[in-house]
């Protein structure tokens, strides 16, 4: 999502305000574009859908759709079942628009699959829905937020929001959308329909982050006001104020097994917190001379209780949450670190995206810079492939670019944004396809696609584990599986993997 006008690099110097839906000078082209990238329909690098075992979600909260439970497990619900008290509670853009000074617009090309110019101003936060894959939320600087169908013209308009909508995200099981404000609500919506169930209240400042539970309907967000709410997002219950930052909490997340919630701290405060979402308690707080000197921007954790930072003078700490001690700090940017995001695929690999123009790979065994992916103007946005070694990055030049981890090449890059890219989401939802052909004397072939191809059938968990298991047996490597042509299918028969053209089915 495009345009110069990031509330948060507003407040860096960069442009005027974006809330209120009063428009600045120089917003020229606040658009939502769609691209498809190789890593996702070539070179093999499709994910694969990696399946779960049925006892791999027996963890602390329970199974997904199983709501009560997590609320009871972060409540602490006693045994006469009280819970908390409630709270108070138009055209198509095309890359080619007039610049707001009334000269000639930049031009670039239109590499975009889709397009949207719904909003009037900045778009500052998009999301893909988890489950409906074709549904896609963004909100921005005009007070609104939008639902709308990738690949189709039907989309939905979310008022009430009376400033800046800033931050966004859908539900573990796709039914619910939230949107926070700069006017210090959150709002939450019915995925399908577009309909307001809550506005959660309680923030006396702006909104400029949320995550939701990774297990059930719990919502986690973070207010410029130093402190940060948590709500069961079924009934607009307040469940959690977690107060002791002095400045602003600029960032935050659940660990990924929902137990732990981590808060950072902006300028003034530049700690990082560790919390019980049970009991409100603050059971590790991290600063001093090791830590970061400046604000913190930007955070992300991993399930070993790993977190890296990223602050505003363009430090980078990794840390443990369990210890509470620094690991390790990198050093190389020169100007803040706007997002950080642990490699899925390549467990010691870390990145580091900062406004100097600079994509860092850092390897966390030497704490060392294994790759430096320069842009020619800073970066706001990344986003991991959650199967293959790539990474995608949002540049303030308009620009969408895909790099290999391993090497640090650019491998593709999309072109359609007029101003810089603000935001990014990855739909990794691909379609594992089956059918049947006794003419050709195959047993069973897979079809892995884009998720915008036409459907033949689906094959079943059980027969993509057991095709997946033949692949990757007959694979010497990683790298191969990465290098495979597009759209292949893949045969299992006689003890070997057989690879035949997607559409004619001869052999590949």
């Amino acid at each position: 999502c495009s345009d110069l006008g990031s509330f948060r690099l507003q407040r860096k110097g960069f442009g005027g305000s974006g809330g209120g839906g009063g428009g600045s000078s120089w917003h020229t082209e606040p658009c939502l574009n769609l691209f498809v990238l190789p890593a996702m329909n070539a070179d093999g690098t499709h994910d694969r859908q990696t399946e779960h075992s049925s006892d791999e979600d027996e963890q602390f909260l329970g199974e997904m759709g199983e709501g009560d439970k997590v609320l009871d497990d972060l409540e602490g619900v006693p045994e006469d079942g009280q819970q908390p008290m409630s709270s108070d509670d138009e055209g198509d853009g095309d890359g080619e628009e007039a610049a707001a000074d009334g000269s000639e617009p930049r031009q670039v090309p239109d590499d975009a699959v889709q397009s949207s110019g719904r909003h009037s101003e900045s778009v500052f936060a998009v999301a893909w829905n988890p489950v409906a894959e074709s549904t896609v939320a963004s909100g921005g600087g005009d007070d609104k937020a939008f639902l709308f169908q990738a690949g189709g013209d039907a989309f939905q308009e979310l008022a009430g929001h009376t400033d800046s909508v800033a931050c966004l995200g859908f539900s573990a099981d796709g039914s619910k959308l939230a949107t926070g404000g700069l006017d210090g609500r959150v709002k939450v919506w019915d995925a399908a329909t577009g309909a307001l169930l809550h506005t959660l209240e309680g923030p006396d400042e702006g909104v400029t982050w949320l995550q939701w539970h990774p297990r059930g309907g719990v919502l986690l967000a973070g207010s410029e006001d130093f402190t940060t709410w948590m709500w069961n997002a079924d009934t607009a219950a307040c469940m959690q104020v977690f107060t002791g930052h002095s400045g602003a909490v600029t960032c935050g997340a659940f660990t990924p097994d929902g137990r732990t919630v981590i808060t950072g701290g902006g300028a003034g405060d530049a700690t990082l917190r560790v919390w019980n979402p049970r009991t409100g308690e603050c059971t590790a707080t991290i600063s001093g001379h090791a830590f970061h000197q400046a604000g913190l921007t930007c955070l992300a954790v991993n399930g070993a209780s790993t977190v890296i930072s990223g602050a505003e003078n363009g430090s980078v700490r990794l840390c443990n949450i369990d210890t509470g001690k620094v690991l390790g700090g990198m050093a190389g940017h020169e100007d803040s670190v706007e997002a950080v995001a642990f490699s899925p695929t390549m467990a010691t690999l870390v990145a580091s995206a900062a406004l100097d123009g600079k994509l860092t790979v850092w390897d966390t065994a030497t704490f060392d810079a294994r790759n430096t992916c320069a842009h020619p103007q800073g970066i706001v946005a990344i986003a991991c492939h959650p199967s293959a070694p790539f990474i995608f990055t949002g540049g303030l030049d308009g620009v969408l670019r895909q790099w290999d981890l391993r090497t640090g090449q650019c491998t593709a890059s999309r072109t359609g944004h007029t101003e810089g890219i603000q935001c990014l989401a990855l739909s990794h939802r691909f379609i594992v396809q089956r059918v049947n052909q006794p003419s050709q004397r195959l047993k069973c072939v897979f079809v892995v696609s884009q998720v915008n191809a036409p459907p033949l059938a689906r094959g079943t968990r059980k027969e993509f584990s057991a095709w997946r298991s033949v692949l990757m047996a007959n694979l010497r490597s990683l790298d191969q599986m990465m290098q495979l042509p597009e759209f292949l299918v893949f045969q299992p028969r006689n003890d070997k993997l057989m690879c035949c053209d997607s559409v004619t089915l001869s052999p590949h």
